[in-house]
């Protein structure tokens, strides 16, 4: 008898993550609460690794290819080169994708089910979905748990909540040419303490955005940087986020019932940019069906948990940059650092984090600056 799983939320992670253990020769139950399918668009950046954790092209999602970086901070700017091109995305297409690519693996997809309560009982999970029809109980021993950033599952399981933050773009039709090309990124911590945004779909049309603590913190910031760049908005793509905790795991084990968590829903996200669909893709990827029939967390998740670790403590770090740190920081990527940020990719950085200590000196006593100021708690 085949293994049944049953996921919960039509996300990247929980498509991916259900298509991949259904092609393995799994019975795939993935409930989603909308209806019908019907996602929000959204245009995203990736990272070419993105090509390497799909075992299929996704080539029909792909708006442009980006080359360049540009990083600006409030008295420098620097360039990176990208030795292969960053893609931008609709995530739309991108979930339509998955969505077909999960049924014709054989999953089977239950629309308008919202997972209202979970529940153990007799060694198995107990789900309470509310349908239109009523109430349906849903007994499951494998549970993998995609419902996004205030995920249900991981709640009723008690698994410590994730710090949420709130990102915000705005659709642009630019009058004059952009470099479709290149990516602008701007350093601004009266605005955020993140980072602001212009993603190129076209010459002409692209978005601006950014990441804030609270959404209405990050609506007032995009909309005066927008003001003070003459720009309109057509239209507005914002989400809740959450950060990943380091030490945060996916997978939880009750007795001979297990529930795994995976993107959003874990925290599989990288800090640093707040870029989580690549690292959900890898997570999902993690998730293995055994030659014994057990659903497991393979060897794949020790690299991610690396990866996400590294991004949350450079996080840290960087919330304790001024302005002029940011300065400094550009002025520091010297043409052996610039060589090494193209050539690794953010959702493989942990690769490049030795190779960068080593190509500039000075980056160790701006490090101990930096990190002085955060044990000292100071404010930048």
């Amino acid at each position: 008898m085949g293994i049944s799983v049953h996921v919960v939320g039509a996300s990247t992670a929980g498509l991916y993550a259900a298509y991949r253990l259904a092609s393995q020769g799994a019975e795939v139950h993935l409930y989603e609460a909308e209806p019908s399918f019907s996602p929000a668009p959204r245009t995203l950046i990736l990272t070419p690794y993105f090509l390497k954790v799909l075992d299929f092209p996704p080539d029909d999602v792909i708006l442009n290819k980006v080359w360049q970086f540009e990083l600006i901070s409030a008295n420098c700017a620097a360039t990176v080169l990208l030795r292969e091109p960053d893609l931008v995305i609709e995530r739309q297409k991108l979930l339509a994708l998955l969505l077909r690519k999960a049924q014709e693996a054989g999953v089977k997809i239950h629309f308008g089910y919202r997972l209202e309560d979970l529940g153990e009982e007799g060694g198995r999970f107990l789900l309470r979905f509310r349908t239109e029809e009523g109430e349906e109980i849903v007994p499951s021993r494998v549970l993998v748990g995609a419902d996004g950033a205030k995920s249900l599952v991981a709640d009723r399981l008690h698994r410590k909540k994730l710090p949420i933050v709130a990102v915000i773009q705005a659709k642009v039709h630019f009058q004059k040419a952009i470099p479709a090309e290149r990516v602008r990124v701007w350093f601004d911590r009266s605005k955020t303490r993140f980072f602001i945004w212009l993603i190129p779909e076209s010459p002409h049309r692209g978005v601006v955005g950014l990441v804030a603590d609270e959404m209405e913190e990050a609506h007032y910031a995009l909309a005066d940087f927008l003001s003070s760049n003459s720009w309109e908005p057509e239209g507005f793509q914002a989400a809740l986020i959450p950060l990943y905790l380091p030490g945060t795991g996916m997978s939880i084990r009750r007795g001979t019932h297990r529930a795994i968590l995976v993107g959003d829903a874990a925290g599989h996200m990288k800090n640093t940019t707040v870029g989580g669909v690549v690292a959900g893709l890898r997570g999902a990827s993690a998730i293995e069906l055994t030659p014994d029939k057990k659903v497991e967390v393979g060897k794949k998740w020790w690299a991610l948990k690396r990866e996400l670790s590294l991004h949350a403590w450079l996080r840290r770090l960087l919330d304790h940059f001024s302005n002029e740190d940011y300065d400094r920081l550009l002025m520091l990527l010297n043409s052996p650092t610039l060589q090494i940020l193209a050539t690794y990719p953010r959702d493989d950085f942990a690769k490049a984090l030795v190779p960068l200590l080593l190509s500039q000196p000075q980056w160790f006593p701006f490090g101990a600056k930096i990190l002085l100021k955060q044990l000292l708690g100071q404010q930048p």
